[in-house]
């Protein structure tokens, strides 16, 4: 299906989307992170973000949209000032995407879990599919879960791991083949999606990019310079250490795992 929804994607998901979002002088992020519908009023999202976010965050959101208000109201029609236009065109669909992940991931670890299912979603009609929409049961935590606020535990399958970061889109970056794919993979990202990967009209760092990722899968990295292997190493050292513990977690043993410690129950009675 990639080839025949590849064109929509290209002008209406992206060119025709951006587009608007510029004239507003939107960041993607104002359309897929948080709504109009969450910012102006609804006072759930009020209180998660007066309850756990900084301050002035509440309030700095409210502030953007004050920018596009005569856009939207006043004078239909008309182009926000064009400094504005640049600065949220810098902000890249990548970026957009990490921090809907992060807000997602925040709510539903400290709000959505523990939140009791709601029952007017589908009103008047009797629905027997209601008990799974609104109870969630189609859903793998549902019974996997003791708990609603039970910590979700979403493990990455090894070879999920291998074929979408080890070689994503199915290039070995250890080749120079498997790289030249990789490359004019993303310039054609780049050309058909401008601002998805980098902002508009910059180039992606491969360089870069092949030493943070020799850095993160323990490859070699004998080829880089070392003043840059070392900066990058500093700005991702968190990052590597989350892996290699992550790593610990996702290791399968064989057979019977050795017993740890002593278990000294039933053997030694109070003295009383």
């Amino acid at each position: 299906m990639e080839k025949i929804l590849y064109p929509f994607y290209k002008k209406f998901w992206w060119e025709w989307q951006r587009d608007l979002t510029l004239q507003r002088g939107w960041a993607m992020d104002d359309a897929y992170v948080y709504t109009e519908k969450d910012l102006r009023r609804s006072p759930f999202y009020e209180h998660i973000w007066r309850d756990s976010c900084h301050p002035y965050q509440y309030l700095l959101y409210q502030y953007r949209r004050l920018r596009y208000y005569k856009v939207e109201r006043v004078c239909q029609g008309f182009f926000v000032p064009q400094h504005l236009r640049d600065e949220v065109s810098k902000r890249t669909w990548a970026q957009t995407l990490s921090a809907m992940t992060e807000w997602d991931r925040f709510m539903y670890r400290n709000y959505g879990s523990e939140i009791t299912p709601t029952t007017y979603d589908s009103r008047g009609k009797i629905n027997p599919l209601e008990l799974f929409n609104q109870y969630g049961l189609f859903r793998n935590e549902a019974w996997e879960r003791y708990f609603f606020n039970e910590e979700e535990y979403d493990f990455i399958e090894p070879e999920d791991f291998e074929r979408y970061v080890i070689k994503p889109n199915g290039c070995d970056l250890d080749t120079m083949e498997g790289r030249q794919v990789y490359e004019n993979t993303i310039n054609t990202l780049i050309q058909d999606f401008p601002g998805l990967v980098v902002p508009e009209g910059e180039t992606f760092d491969f360089d870069n990019f092949y030493m943070r990722w020799a850095l993160l899968h323990q490859r070699d990295t004998s080829r880089f310079d070392p003043a840059k292997l070392e900066s990058s190493y500093e700005e991702i050292k968190h990052v590597i250490g989350r892996n290699l513990d992550e790593s610990k977690m996702l290791l399968v043993t064989e057979g019977e795992e050795p017993a740890v410690g002593n278990n000294t129950v039933g053997a030694e009675m109070p003295t009383r």
